[in-house]
């Protein structure tokens, strides 16, 4: 469920000049018209339909910082720069909130700061990795050692079907550990009845 959005009163007429015009009113295009605004530059934005009704009223627009590519990183952060200053900037409620720890993260002397990491081995065994604590301080890095052991899940399946008319003298089961295969046959010898189990 999206969250309620206030809405917007359009204009009636355009305007007979514009220096820029938008077109798009998500986060993309609002902001544009922002930043264009406080410059001083006359901007019209045009939207289809609701101003932040579409995808950018249930997203938070370049927030992510895990698992992108690090070439975004420089514009991430400038993005939490300016969603922090949003609520002021507009004089409205965005609902941006950050949570846990922001970085960077500046401490005097004597303070402490605690934060929670989730290391998840991704394969079966003993995995180890690190965090990497960088300061400008004189012992400006500190290496953290994570060690853990992966665990493998065990899955199984029951797999029923209706018997085929002309009853078959048997069927084969198969399975696939992705989509499209490649596929291992589970049965030695065809299966007589329409129950079978996956180990």
């Amino acid at each position: 469920m999206a969250p309620k959005v206030d809405p917007v009163q359009s204009d009636e007429v355009l305007p007979a000049h514009a220096d820029v015009v938008i077109i798009g009113g998500g986060i993309i295009g609002t902001s544009a018209a922002l930043f264009l605004a406080q410059k001083g530059i006359r901007a019209v934005l045009c939207e289809k339909g609701h101003i932040a009704g579409e995808q950018s009223s249930r997203n938070w627009g370049w927030c992510r910082k895990m698992g992108r590519d690090p070439r975004e990183l420089p514009l991430i952060i400038e993005s939490m720069r300016r969603w922090a200053g949003l609520n002021e900037a507009t004089g409205g409620e965005t609902g941006f909130r950050q949570s846990g720890l922001t970085l960077p993260l500046t401490l005097s002397p004597g303070q402490t700061a605690a934060f929670i990491a989730t290391f998840a081995p991704q394969t079966a065994g003993p995995a180890s990795g690190s965090i990497q604590i960088t300061s400008n301080a004189s012992n400006s890095s500190v290496a953290v050692a994570l060690s853990g052991s992966g665990s493998t899940i065990q899955h199984s399946v029951d797999v029923s079907w209706d018997a085929s008319t002309p009853a078959a003298s048997g069927y084969n089961v198969y399975r696939a550990t992705q989509s499209g295969g490649p596929f291992t046959k589970l049965n030695a010898a065809p299966i007589t009845v329409s129950t079978a189990v996956s180990p």
